[in-house]
């Protein structure tokens, strides 16, 4: 299950808006627990942007690691928003996807309280993204769990 800030998934859907009409993407931090995820904080990529894709790049990866550490923290998956789109993998989100890792997909939508968000992972054995689960809890209740 993925346990998720209440204040990142506003932190998400409002780097979702401020890239519209472009993509927003970056790295999703926390901890796991057994199977348990739970997600605290999140560092925009810098890469290029356009309206149908962004890119991360192992410089980022490995700086969002090294601040993850230093938090407390690791990078748990990855997140980027569907301008136009559902909060639904697209092709290449599937053919960019590597095993151990969660996806958060963020629509963004055009109104307060019309955005979506959505957690995939990547089955290793059939190959395909799995919808994820998750609550949204607040901080308190995060820090409780620990």
């Amino acid at each position: 299950m993925i346990h998720l800030e209440l204040a990142l998934r506003e932190r998400l859907v409002e780097a979702a808006r401020q890239a519209y009409p472009l993509e927003a993407g970056g790295f999703l931090l926390g901890q796991q627990r057994g199977e348990d995820y739970f997600l605290q904080a999140q560092i925009p990529g810098q890469g290029p942007l356009s309206p149908t894709g962004y890119l991360l790049s192992a410089e980022e990866l490995l700086a969002a690691e090294a601040t993850a550490r230093t938090w407390g923290l690791l990078v748990l998956g990855f997140y980027h928003s569907h301008p136009e789109g559902p909060a639904w993998p697209s092709s290449v989100d599937h053919d960019d996807a590597l095993p151990g890792y969660l996806y958060a997909i963020v629509a963004p939508g055009s109104e307060e309280g019309s955005a979506a968000l959505a957690f995939f992972g990547l089955d290793e054995t059939s190959g395909l993204l799995t919808i994820e689960p998750f609550i949204v809890q607040s901080s308190d209740c995060l820090d409780k769990r620990s």
